[in-house]
């Protein structure tokens, strides 16, 4: 698996899941979700970076709106959506215009020494 074939196999699995379970699949696409333990550093890199003072380098404007979501949310959603047997394709994701990059940055300064 690279970065080259991972969307297209996802895809085809998709393809295949709803051949195999006509009327019965859902599908669930997420962005960047955390919970602990976290396995990537694409989210920790924040407060990590932060704790060590300084001046700090973030992509775009403080305006700039991301979309992030606790796994545990995540998980207990997807449980909700298996029991009630819903069917379809969902994007998984924060309320936009919820959180901003700024909010990320100061957020994390705030919760380090």
């Amino acid at each position: 698996m690279t970065d080259d074939t991972y969307g297209p196999m996802k895809a085809l699995c998709e393809q295949y899941s709803a051949a195999a379970f006509t009327g019965r699949v859902q599908h669930r696409q997420t962005r960047l979700h955390r919970g602990t333990p976290g396995s990537t550093d694409r989210f920790t890199y924040w407060p990590v970076r932060a704790s060590r003072g300084g001046e700090m380098l973030a992509p775009g404007t403080p305006r700039d709106p991301i979309q992030i979501i606790d796994v545990r949310d995540l998980a207990a959603w997807m449980m909700k959506l298996a029991e009630s047997r819903t069917t379809g394709y969902f994007n998984a994701v924060s309320t936009p215009g919820t959180f901003t990059m700024g909010d990320l940055v100061g957020s994390s300064k705030h919760a380090t020494p």
